[in-house]
């Protein structure tokens, strides 16, 4: 494959999946100054879970856009799909920095943002499955893990800019400021992303379509897997990856403002500075996962995060400080990457070419269930028990769960791929470094 072309490549996908991400970002980041000017009430939980409902809502049309546009992408190819998702995603992104207050058109204002969010959740349910395995096919050999990781490199990143953005206009601005308009800028700012993610993605080439097929005989007497075995652990896979991922990324910035009675600024420059090393450590962990297999990856960061969560929120709620709290978010962020540099190369690898609508039903429906309202269940959770350490159960629980799903997977991080008309279950001539780890 030419080197320019796979960077091409691999930097349109990635710009669509860092659109996605930092739209999502911004919303929950500023979810307390939308919670005011869109979801009002006398109650501001109410207001808040509102707030969150709608951040939730987004993922229920997430299974129709994976359905639509994933089967657009069998047809049409991943390119094709990828350019479609990525439009609707963007204007959606522009029409929420542009939604009129409640106080300006009353019930219209909340509606508004509920169809947007329909909007892009549909366009995010098309854009996951397609952009993983077309990174992953341009990947060389033992290189899967590391390109799918640029798949969680594009949200990072995007997510980054999310809270960037959202920390540089706190300090510049009045709390006033920022109440009234400040938090439309980050949206707005969405449409400038929209127009280069467009150019990159009509210029990108298509994708080479790949098998993969054991490096060696397999002798283990493994009963191969069918589709529907496949999707369901892919279900259970996503949905348990889900959510601690937006507990611990996007919802602990308005934890830090609610429960440990941070000021937004302080949290927003916490999550700025905690993307920043999550995002520099992404492709170490998706190379590691070449080198050790993905399963090994994703339970050391199943452990790591059922021993950090109850340590690291008792320090955060019992110190309730700045420095307390970056130093707890750090520690679960840094736990839940092993998870999600690993997840998308995974998911990828269980399935065979031309099945991008299944990786995305089963991808979209585990958010729409267990990642989308994940922010408004926790926070309902607390204000329900009263205990600031109710999100502990979340993560504990998540992860137990993955761990047990992720411990009855085939490893797949030493197949090898090869083009499409070659026989994918004929082993190859001779066996590499890969296959002696797997042995």
């Amino acid at each position: 494959m030419d080197q320019k072309e796979r960077r091409k490549a691999v930097a349109s996908a990635a710009a669509g999946h860092m659109l996605e991400w930092y739209d999502f970002g911004v919303y929950a980041f500023v979810a307390t100054n939308i919670a005011m000017q869109i979801f009002p009430s006398d109650n501001p939980t109410a207001s808040l879970l509102a707030t969150f409902a709608a951040f939730g809502v987004g993922f229920l049309s997430r299974p129709l856009g994976a359905v639509v546009l994933g089967r657009f992408a069998d047809v049409r190819g991943r390119k094709a799909a990828l350019l479609l998702s990525f439009g609707l995603m963007g204007l959606a992104t522009v029409g929420l920095g542009l939604v009129p207050t409640y106080d300006q058109i009353g019930i219209a204002a909340p509606l508004l943002v509920l169809l947007l969010r329909l909007t892009q959740g549909f366009s995010g349910g098309g854009e996951f499955g397609p952009s993983a395995s077309y990174m992953v096919s341009w990947a060389g050999p033992g290189r899967r893990g590391l390109f799918g990781s640029f798949n969680q490199m594009g949200s990072a990143v995007g997510a980054l800019m999310g809270s960037g953005i959202g920390f540089g206009l706190s300090a510049v601005l009045t709390p006033e400021q920022m109440m009234s308009w400040g938090w439309r800028v980050p949206f707005l700012f969405g449409g400038l992303l929209l127009l280069v993610g467009l150019y990159l993605r009509r210029n990108s080439p298509e994708a080479p379509e790949q098998h993969l097929r054991p490096v060696r005989i397999d002798t283990t007497g493994q009963v191969p897997e069918s589709l529907v075995t496949k999707a369901v652990r892919l279900f259970i896979l996503a949905g348990t990856w889900a959510a601690p991922y937006y507990l611990i990324l996007f919802y602990m910035p308005t934890y830090a403002q609610r429960v440990l009675g941070i000021d937004q600024r302080s949290a927003l420059l916490a999550s700025t500075l905690i993307f920043i090393v999550y995002t520099a450590c992404v492709p170490l962990v998706g190379h590691l996962s070449d080198v050790i297999g993905r399963r090994r990856t994703i339970l050391i960061g199943c452990a790591s995060c059922i021993l950090l969560s109850y340590p690291a929120f008792l320090y955060m709620t019992t110190m309730a400080t700045f420095e307390a709290y970056l130093i707890g978010q750090f520690a679960m962020s840094m736990s839940l990457l092993f998870i999600s540099a690993t997840c998308p190369t995974t998911i990828v690898e269980l399935f065979p070419p031309r099945r991008i609508t299944w990786i995305n039903s089963s991808y979209a429906l585990a958010l729409a269930i267990f990642g989308g309202f994940t922010p408004m269940a926790v926070t309902a959770a607390v204000s329900a028990t009263g205990s600031q350490l109710a999100p502990v159960a979340f993560i504990m629980a998540s992860c137990a769960i993955c761990a047990i799903n992720v411990f009855g997977m085939r490893e797949t991080a030493f197949l090898r791929a090869v083009p499409e008309g070659e026989g994918p279950d004929q082993p190859a001539q001779s066996p590499d470094l890969a296959s002696s780890l797997a042995r």
